[in-house]
Protein backbone atom coordinates (compact mmCIF):
# COMPACT_ATOMS: atom_id res chain seq x y z
CA UNK A 1 0.00 0.00 0.00
CA UNK A 2 1.35 3.42 -0.97
CA UNK A 3 0.48 6.18 1.49
CA UNK A 4 2.75 8.97 0.25
CA UNK A 5 4.42 9.88 -3.02
CA UNK A 6 6.37 12.57 -4.84
CA UNK A 7 8.35 12.93 -8.05
CA UNK A 8 11.39 15.18 -8.55
CA UNK A 9 13.33 15.83 -11.72
CA UNK A 10 15.60 18.49 -13.24
CA UNK A 11 13.52 21.29 -14.77
CA UNK A 12 13.99 25.05 -14.81
CA UNK A 13 11.11 27.06 -13.34
CA UNK A 14 9.01 28.95 -15.89
CA UNK A 15 9.55 32.30 -14.13
CA UNK A 16 13.35 32.26 -14.49
CA UNK A 17 14.59 32.19 -18.10
CA UNK A 18 18.22 32.10 -16.93
CA UNK A 19 17.70 29.11 -14.61
CA UNK A 20 20.00 26.15 -15.16
CA UNK A 21 17.93 22.94 -15.33
CA UNK A 22 20.91 21.03 -13.96
CA UNK A 23 20.54 22.73 -10.57
CA UNK A 24 16.81 23.59 -10.62
CA UNK A 25 14.60 20.63 -9.87
CA UNK A 26 10.81 20.39 -9.90
CA UNK A 27 8.67 18.66 -7.28
CA UNK A 28 5.45 17.20 -8.71
CA UNK A 29 2.73 14.88 -7.57
CA UNK A 30 3.45 15.33 -3.86
CA UNK A 31 0.59 13.63 -2.02
CA UNK A 32 -0.32 11.70 1.09
CA UNK A 33 -3.31 9.36 1.22
CA UNK A 34 -6.10 11.24 2.98
CA UNK A 35 -6.49 8.83 5.90
CA UNK A 36 -2.74 8.96 6.57
CA UNK A 37 -2.28 12.73 6.74
CA UNK A 38 -0.91 14.51 9.83
CA UNK A 39 1.30 11.53 10.74
CA UNK A 40 4.60 12.85 9.39
CA UNK A 41 4.45 10.91 6.13
CA UNK A 42 4.41 14.01 3.93
CA UNK A 43 7.38 15.42 5.82
CA UNK A 44 9.28 12.14 5.41
CA UNK A 45 8.51 12.02 1.68
CA UNK A 46 9.55 15.64 1.22
CA UNK A 47 12.76 15.09 3.20
CA UNK A 48 13.62 12.09 1.00
CA UNK A 49 12.89 14.16 -2.12
CA UNK A 50 15.12 17.02 -0.93
CA UNK A 51 17.92 14.57 -0.10
CA UNK A 52 17.61 13.09 -3.59
CA UNK A 53 17.74 16.54 -5.19
CA UNK A 54 20.86 17.46 -3.23
CA UNK A 55 22.52 14.14 -4.10
CA UNK A 56 21.76 14.82 -7.77
CA UNK A 57 23.40 18.23 -7.68
CA UNK A 58 20.18 20.23 -7.33
CA UNK A 59 20.37 23.57 -5.56
CA UNK A 60 16.80 24.86 -6.03
CA UNK A 61 13.63 22.81 -5.66
CA UNK A 62 10.38 24.34 -6.91
CA UNK A 63 6.74 23.35 -7.17
CA UNK A 64 3.26 24.59 -7.94
CA UNK A 65 1.52 24.24 -4.58
CA UNK A 66 -2.19 24.03 -3.95
CA UNK A 67 -3.19 26.76 -1.52
CA UNK A 68 -4.18 24.32 1.27
CA UNK A 69 -0.62 22.89 1.15
CA UNK A 70 1.23 26.24 1.32
CA UNK A 71 1.70 26.13 5.11
CA UNK A 72 3.18 22.61 4.84
CA UNK A 73 5.75 23.81 2.31
CA UNK A 74 6.49 27.00 4.27
CA UNK A 75 7.26 24.91 7.38
CA UNK A 76 9.81 23.04 5.23
CA UNK A 77 11.48 26.31 4.18
CA UNK A 78 9.79 26.95 0.81
CA UNK A 79 8.93 30.53 -0.11
CA UNK A 80 6.25 31.83 -2.46
CA UNK A 81 7.23 33.03 -5.91
CA UNK A 82 4.83 35.31 -7.76
CA UNK A 83 1.07 35.58 -7.58
CA UNK A 84 -1.61 32.96 -7.01
CA UNK A 85 -3.52 31.56 -10.00
CA UNK A 86 -6.43 29.22 -10.54
CA UNK A 87 -5.50 25.91 -12.16
CA UNK A 88 -8.57 24.71 -14.11
CA UNK A 89 -10.24 21.62 -12.60
CA UNK A 90 -7.77 21.63 -9.68
CA UNK A 91 -8.07 24.99 -7.90
CA UNK A 92 -5.89 27.85 -6.63
CA UNK A 93 -2.10 27.43 -6.71
CA UNK A 94 1.06 29.40 -6.01
CA UNK A 95 4.62 28.69 -7.16
CA UNK A 96 7.09 28.01 -4.35
CA UNK A 97 10.79 27.29 -4.15
CA UNK A 98 13.37 26.04 -1.69
CA UNK A 99 17.15 26.30 -1.60
CA UNK A 100 17.79 22.97 0.18
CA UNK A 101 21.45 23.55 1.08
CA UNK A 102 20.41 26.70 2.98
CA UNK A 103 17.82 24.80 5.00
CA UNK A 104 20.18 21.89 5.73
CA UNK A 105 22.98 24.15 6.97
CA UNK A 106 20.63 26.31 9.05
CA UNK A 107 19.63 23.43 11.34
Amino acid sequence: MTVGTAAVFPEAPPWDEAADPAVHWRLRGMATEEGWRSRGIGTAVLTAAVDHVLAGGGRVLWCNARLPAVAFYERAGFVRVGEEWDEPHIGPHVAMQLRPETVRTAH
